[in-house]
């Protein structure tokens, strides 16, 4: 998902002159003849992303029951 547009460098894999309606990534592929789903899928990468940032970020501001003043603070600066 990171690199979907590693699709547009020429792969020494694929021969493109051969076939050039061929994708030369899955996410290529997926692009090319599922645009919906293909939309789909970043959009629940970056939200899930987002939600074990979320988690970790809360994970840091909870307190733990043996912490110091001076620990707590600094987990929330840190969350």
């Amino acid at each position: 998902m990171l690199m979907s547009y590693g699709d547009r460098l020429a792969s020494p894999f694929v021969n493109v002159d051969a076939a050039p309606n061929l994708a030369n990534s899955p996410l290529g592929f997926l692009k090319e003849n599922f645009e919906f789903e293909y939309l789909t899928s970043r959009i629940t990468f970056l939200q899930g992303l987002l939600n074990w940032l979320g988690a970790i970020a809360i994970e840091f501001i909870m307190p733990d029951p043996g912490e110091s003043v001076a620990s707590r603070k600094m987990d929330k600066f840190g969350g």
